[in-house]
């Protein structure tokens, strides 16, 4: 779903302060189409203290009336909500939270205990998302005729976290992060989670990527909707990995995957999420294309994973839209494999497998660049806007 022009950031007349040191955190919760859900779980991440910015509730944008979300005011803000991006069709919102992991202005002596507090902050409204998420999805609703056309692991899917650099920010930073993260999501108690960790986080080393693990969860087995085994439940499930933390295998686990599926908690460098429409081919060309450019599919660019999903113009009814399917891709190297080499790839694979019959549109991107997002948590975090 192609972001809405509404909810950009608007990022004009940057600051001169130096950078701060920030880790960013996407997460993916399996509801995009009740906007009162998505209003409870911003409510549970202003309720930590974070700062809530106006674009990070685009289901609100164009509404004459309807309640904002509660924003608890926060003396000294180290986290910020910058964005989220709801999308009905696939029946899933990213939301985008970036705190401060330090004090830039901190001694040697009192830096450790600063950047562990901070952490704790980001760590912290992660968590209060995702449980709100929890509280308020019915995973079995998703199985059913409430799910979209996205896989998932379960009602949280996927949290991600991504150093954004600044004054010492690190890779390690986001790796504390994510696995405190999935410590609590873990712990014991009535909405524990079975958490997976991956990626610079991971304690398993076969669980060096996202899609790794992934696949070791059945999540791209047929059907690829919250119905399949990927979906949090159903199917063979023989063979699965333990999880890192949480519910272990056996009777309380299967409970509570049945209830609220699983989720994945990784630490990597930034990734992009690049979405290329396609018309005029059916899920076995899609399917074709993604395999054929994606990395693992000997592609010629590196780190591009790709799948093939449902368009979101075919759900919405339009009819008349040519682009009844897209490939989304996970760029694990922007730098070595941009937007536009992917789009040329994509072009000339469907070129190639579709006989000139596959139209390709113009890709998008369902986040924000990782300078902009920096601004933006300067702007929230430091000016107070």
């Amino acid at each position: 779903m192609p972001y809405s022009q509404a909810s950009a950031a608007t990022t004009s007349n940057p600051t001169s302060f130096p950078p701060l040191p920030l880790v960013a955190a996407n997460v993916y919760i399996s509801e995009g189409r009740r906007p009162g859900v998505l209003d409870e779980i911003v409510r549970a991440i202003a309720g930590t203290g974070a700062v809530v910015t106006p674009t990070a509730t685009p289901w609100r944008v164009g509404e004459g009336g309807g309640s904002r979300p509660h924003v608890r005011p926060s003396i000294a803000p180290s986290v910020a909500l910058l964005h989220a991006f709801p999308d009905a069709a696939y029946n899933r919102t990213g939301f985008t939270l970036v705190g401060m992991v330090g004090d830039s202005q901190a001694s040697n002596s009192s830096s450790t205990r600063s950047r562990s507090s901070s952490a704790c902050g980001l760590t912290a409204a992660i968590v209060a998302a995702a449980q709100a998420g929890l509280a308020h999805v019915d995973l079995a609703a998703l199985r059913g005729h409430g799910g979209g056309d996205h896989p998932t692991l379960g009602i949280v899917d996927h949290i991600a976290v991504h150093p954004l650099g600044g004054a010492g920010s690190s890779l390690g930073d986001a790796v504390c992060v994510a696995r405190a993260v999935a410590a609590a999501l873990g712990a014991p108690g009535p909405a524990s989670v079975p958490a997976f960790l991956y990626g610079a986080a991971a304690v398993d080393p076969a669980h060096s990527s996202l899609a790794a693990l992934r696949r070791a969860l059945g999540y791209f087995r047929p059907p690829l909707a919250p119905g399949g085994a990927g979906g949090g439940g159903g199917g063979d499930e023989s063979g699965f990995p333990a999880p890192d933390f949480g519910p272990a295998p056996g009777c309380s686990s299967t409970a509570a995957v049945a209830a609220r599926g699983r989720v994945a908690v990784g630490a990597t460098p930034w990734v992009l999420n690049w979405n290329v429409p396609l018309g005029g081919c059916d899920e076995a060309a899609a399917s074709a294309i993604a395999r054929t450019i994606s990395s693992r599919g000997g592609g010629a660019l590196p780190g591009v994973e790709a799948l093939a999903l449902r368009h979101e113009e075919e759900e919405a009814g339009s009819g008349g839209s040519a682009f009844a399917w897209e490939v989304a891709t996970n760029l694990r190297d922007p730098g070595a494999s941009p937007p536009a080499a992917v789009e040329a790839l994509i072009a000339a694979v469907a070129a190639r497998l579709g006989g000139g019959k596959v139209v390709v549109g113009a890709g998008y991107s369902t986040g924000r660049d990782p300078e902009v997002l920096a601004e933006a948590a300067r702007q929230a975090l430091v000016v107070g806007g």
